[in-house]
């Protein structure tokens, strides 16, 4: 049988990619751009994490290595990206990004996700979006999965 036909992503790690992220993503309350000047990203990231993880039971908590905040411009606008832990199964989400920032109501989401090619039974990547709506998209293979290839891509997305 295929490695990808019985691949699930780990609870603790979809849910804050997927769930917590977008809904912090999506509320116009959260001032992300204020959070990474003052140097508060990733603790509100870590306690995210582990606010996600007490939700789990204690074998699908997983630590938060890895798991990282910036400020950065795509598309000559500030914008959040998030590295997070290793991404190992389908759907877990190595990259994310919330751009622009101002205004709130604009705001993307895109995630780069880890998943498999069914040609060939090996890992790839796809990027995802998540609307304000709660809808998915899949937005086509991805890059490799490194911060500079990820936010190229992102910025193309957001250019054209």
């Amino acid at each position: 049988m295929p490695r990808w036909q019985d691949d699930k992503p780990r609870p603790h790690h979809y849910e804050f990619a997927h769930r917590a992220l977008r809904r912090i993503a999506f509320n116009p309350q959260v001032d992300l751009a204020a959070l990474g000047h003052a140097g508060h990203l990733d603790g509100c990231l870590r306690a995210t994490w582990a606010a996600v993880g007490e939700r789990q039971g204690e074998p699908d908590r997983l630590p938060d290595y890895g798991l990282h905040g910036e400020l950065v411009e795509i598309a000559g606008k500030s914008a959040v990206l998030v590295t997070l832990p290793v991404a190992n199964h389908a759907a877990e989400a190595r990259f994310a990004v919330i751009a622009p920032l101002c205004p709130p109501e604009s705001r993307r989401y895109l995630t780069l996700e880890f998943s498999w090619n069914i040609v060939t039974d090996h890992p790839t990547t796809m990027i995802g979006e998540w609307r304000a709506d709660g809808h998915h998209l899949n937005l086509g293979p991805g890059p490799d999965a490194v911060k500079s290839a990820f936010l190229a891509k992102v910025q193309e997305l957001l250019s054209s």
